[in-house]
């Protein structure tokens, strides 16, 4: 995004000169179609300072679940804990988990343009697997919102098996992902890389994740498969 910046600013030409130089003729309509899919999306990002500092989206691949209430409030761009009324801020749950629900169904869209291209040149991947990351902390994101509504509906309700039921589809999905954002990670160290933070979390962090979502679906019951 830098890259095209300097060249946008530069006076190089357009978006979509830009692209065709970096990206190649044949492959930069396809980069184009795809970001649009990716702005309007965004626009679904429930923005608030508080929930830009606060919600889980820094760490979400490599943040833990909690089955039960820490009390810890999340931290300033760090650790997010379980948090949901310091993540949500201004916003209703309903409406904040709703948000990043359309969020993460817009990013597919764009996703799914990326797709049938993955392969061509290197240049391609390297933006197709950022946006792919992008997609995983969005998703992941979504997960911790669901699995905290639902864990303290749980604690209203002890026992219910459709809560528990939820609860432990939103963990396998969240499996999926880590596991997902695991072979990016491998692919590209800058995965998970921020300048003012360093490492916001690397691959060991990534594995224990995957011991956490273990741990959580066996204490919930279910098979808890990693």
């Amino acid at each position: 995004n830098l890259k095209l910046v300097s060249m946008l600013l530069a006076g190089e030409g357009g978006a979509a000169e830009c692209l065709a130089e970096w990206l190649g003729g044949e492959l930069a309509p396809v980069a184009d179609e795809a970001q649009k899919e990716f702005s309007a999306a965004f626009g679904e990002f429930p923005f608030d300072i508080g929930v830009a500092y606060n919600a889980p989206q820094n760490f979400a691949p490599a943040a833990p679940f909690y089955l039960e209430k820490t009390g810890y409030r999340a931290t300033m761009v760090g650790f997010p804990y379980d948090d949901l009324d310091g993540w949500r801020s201004i916003y209703p749950a309903g409406v904040f988990e709703s948000q990043f629900a359309k969020l993460v169904t817009g990013w597919q869209e764009g996703l799914a343009i990326l797709q049938p291209h993955l392969g061509k040149t290197e240049r391609f991947d390297e933006f197709a697997r950022m946006a792919f990351a992008a997609y995983n902390h969005f998703a992941s994101t979504l997960h911790h919102i669901r699995f905290v509504r639902l864990r303290d509906a749980l604690a209203a309700d002890p026992g219910n098996p459709a809560i528990k039921a939820a609860m432990t589809e939103v963990l396998e999905s969240e499996r999926e992902l880590v596991c997902a954002h695991i072979r990016l990670r491998l692919a590209d160290a800058r995965i998970g890389y921020e300048a003012s933070n360093h490492y916001f979390y690397t691959l060991q962090d990534l594995k224990e994740k995957l011991v956490n979502i273990y741990a959580v679906g066996k204490q919930l019951g279910s098979d808890g498969k990693a």
